[in-house]
């Protein structure tokens, strides 16, 4: 599954149905949540769960919370966060590019990153992407 992509327009849409999500910059994921223990997918289609343990320790923590609705699939952006509205990007290109696990867990605990989920895709097993907002 791909993640949806933006869609460049040169003027802004007017109405009602219009709303707007704070622009973060970093590597643009899906997290798949089907046991304990989810898996992180990059837009290349690469299993990169490994890379960010904080990510998996969190789920783990929440998980009795969750497992009501698994499976679940969400869409969204691992980021480096500076403040609620600013991200780092360097952080996390830097954090993807880690391949010993020392060097991971240094770096988990050092620059810590978030998923910020953008579209629910699957909820408790049904796909629920052509629903409205």
């Amino acid at each position: 599954m791909k993640p949806m992509l933006l869609t460049s327009s040169e003027e802004i849409p007017t109405g009602d149905e219009w709303i707007f999500e704070t622009k973060y910059d970093g590597y643009r994921a899906i997290l798949q949540w089907n046991e304990e223990t989810p898996t992180i997918i990059s837009r290349n289609n690469r299993d990169i769960t490994f890379l960010f343990p904080e990510l998996i320790d969190f789920c783990r923590s929440n998980y009795n919370n969750v497992q009501p609705f698994l499976p679940l699939t969400l869409d969204g952006e691992i980021v480096f966060l500076e403040n609620n509205y600013r991200s780092n990007f360097s952080v996390v290109q830097s954090r993807g590019k880690m391949r010993s696990k020392q060097s991971i867990a240094l770096a988990s605990e050092r620059f810590p990153c978030n998923f910020i989920a953008f579209d629910l895709i699957l909820f408790e097993g049904k796909k629920i992407d052509t629903l409205p907002l």
